[in-house]
């Protein structure tokens, strides 16, 4: 990926280590893959795990169709209304903590959910 892999806050590790890991290994994988990319800084927190909830259904993957530039753009928006979610989850609903998670100022977070429909 090429990129400096950051370190792991303790609430980031301690998410990891809550879930069950029904996709083992890969599943692992990939959710710190893709924590790598999403994370902001030099350090991965909770907010930047991506994992599945008990009792939440598989969410649904943009499609891989259309140019690369189209796809590209679609699972970023994809990654950023999980992360978003994640954090509004992670605050209670408490758009301003989830702002300060995310790195953002709040006003930012209010545009983004406007445009992704969150």
């Amino acid at each position: 990926m090429k990129k400096k892999v950051p370190a792991f806050s303790p609430g980031a590790l301690e998410r990891l280590a809550a879930h069950d890991w029904p996709g083992n290994v890969r599943e692992l994988r990939n959710a710190i893959e893709r924590a790598v990319l999403l994370a902001r800084g030099d350090v991965i927190r909770p907010v930047d795990i991506v994992v599945g909830v008990a009792g939440e259904t598989e969410p649904r993957h943009p499609s891989l169709d259309g140019t690369l530039e189209d796809t590209a753009e679609r699972w970023r928006q994809a990654g950023e209304a999980a992360r978003i979610r994640r954090a509004l989850e992670a605050s209670g609903g408490d758009k301003t903590r989830a702002a300060e998670d995310l790195g953002v100022p709040l006003r930012k977070l209010a545009q983004k959910m406007k445009e992704l429909g969150i």
